[in-house]
């Protein structure tokens, strides 16, 4: 495989999914191509869940497989959200509100 051609490296099910990866890996300096699977004109009526998918140099792939794995990691973990794996999050309840 030649080290420019262009790989498959996630499945994006939404536009934001795709941005969000998309940026993730473009941050991390490789080049990013996004290749959009489902028109507008046939959302909903298509089997095919994904958005797009996004394709990456053959030379980069192993390096972006690694930060979507590890992205993938800490979103599962809670990481992202500044919460521990066990920490429920602050949620006001209304109970501890006086009421007027």
């Amino acid at each position: 495989m030649a080290e420019d051609e262009l790989v498959a490296v996630y499945g994006a099910e939404s536009e934001i999914d795709a941005l969000l990866h998309r940026e993730l890996l473009e941050e991390a300096g490789i080049d990013v191509m996004e290749q959009v699977r489902e028109s507008e004109i046939f959302a909903g009526i298509t089997y095919d869940t994904l958005h797009s998918v996004l394709l990456v140099r053959a030379a980069d792939a192993d390096r972006a497989r690694e930060l979507l794995d590890a992205y993938a990691a800490e979103e599962a973990s809670g990481e992202l959200a500044g919460e521990k794996p066990d920490e429920k999050p602050d949620i006001d309840d209304g109970k501890d509100t006086p009421s007027a």
